[in-house]
């Protein structure tokens, strides 16, 4: 489990919320409402029924299928690999599909290009995060040229200055990658920062994302007040979302407050193994919790948790030798750390 790769939900969040910047058909403002919240708080079973829901209620809207698109790609993220390709992939095509017949009996406006555009970087994120990088330039700058289309055609679109802000900022990774295409591209990381703040004063529904974002951005710069202060807020409003707590544990890292991140850790384990399809994950972020417990100096505490892993999780066929397990034992084994616990 990579808490890194957290901050990549901006990029498919920002498509769940951006239709807030347009006047949605009746009723589907409230549906898409409590979409949005059944994403961020990793209630994925929820927001796949809104998604099928808005996509049975009108066959010519192409909104219910980008939704179901972006749970799709959001799931994923959140346990950190793909749980259906297959599923993933026949939604996109759905999505563009249903984008495009729109446009052909309605015309191509900034709301339909917004829908577009979140639906290639939807694509391009699923390749972003196999580190398959080629594949993703195409749909991605795709995605980017449409979104500036969308910012054109209608200047009070700022649900789409998040993902082109979150895009300013991280192009400096991509370019690391990517130089031979992106050399051209402008911005600066100061400019990203200053679309994301414009996105959270002036866009109807994406605030929770560029703050999330936000914060991400500000503990990479070490501006630890302001991320702190920006992750009260986000915990404030979605206490139990895995996808604020990767960042909060993110955070509680980087000021190297390893008691509170191993607490941290510890929330995240207790809501994956809730869930679903959170076994794997609960091990892995377990693993963490007790790695952490060490260098909060917690010796006693870390060797209980550990060898209460061992003895349970661990016993199971599919993990008994599992890199996660392994690693857990080589502790105890070395005696480091968690080898004092009773």
């Amino acid at each position: 489990m990579k808490a890194d790769a957290r901050s990549i939900v901006a990029v498919l969040l920002a498509g769940a919320v951006s239709a807030g910047a347009f006047e949605l058909p009746a009723g589907m403002k409230q549906c898409t409402d409590r979409f949005v919240r059944h994403v961020i708080e990793c209630d994925f079973d929820s927001a796949f029924h809104i998604a099928d829901s808005l996509k049975r209620a009108d066959a010519r809207e192409p909104l219910g299928p980008l939704l179901r698109l972006l749970a799709h790609g959001m799931r994923d993220l959140d346990y950190d690999r793909q749980i259906d390709t297959a599923g993933f992939l026949e939604a996109h095509r759905v999505s563009v599909k249903r984008i495009r017949e729109y446009e052909n009996a309605h015309g191509k406006t900034s709301y339909t290009m917004t829908l577009a555009a979140f639906a290639n970087a939807t694509h391009a994120a699923y390749y972003l995060r196999q580190k398959r990088y080629f594949a993703a330039i195409g749909t991605g700058l795709d995605a980017v040229e449409l979104l500036h289309e969308a910012k054109k055609a209608d200047s009070t679109n700022y649900d789409v200055d998040f993902f082109l802000g979150l895009y300013d900022y991280a192009k400096a990774e991509l370019r690391r990658h990517l130089w031979m295409i992106l050399f051209w591209y402008g911005g600066s990381k100061a400019e990203g920062i200053e679309r994301l703040k414009q996105c959270i004063a002036g866009a109807r529904m994406a605030g929770p994302a560029a703050k999330l974002s936000l914060a991400d951005i500000y503990i990479q710069e070490k501006d630890y007040g302001k991320a702190r202060a920006v992750i009260d807020e986000l915990l404030a409003a979605y206490p139990k979302s895995r996808f604020i707590l990767w960042t909060h544990a993110k955070y509680l890292m980087a000021i190297e407050r390893f008691d509170a991140a191993a607490d941290v850790y510890g929330a995240l384990s207790a809501s994956y193994a809730a869930s679903r399809r959170g076994e794997y994950n609960a091990l892995a972020t377990r693993r963490r919790q007790i790695e952490t417990m060490c260098a909060a100096g917690n010796a006693p505490g870390a060797g209980r948790l550990a060898k209460k892993t061992l003895s349970g999780a661990c016993r199971k066929k599919q993990w008994r030798d599992h890199e996660e397990c392994a690693e857990i034992r080589k502790m105890l084994k070395r005696g480091k750390c968690g080898g004092e616990g009773r």
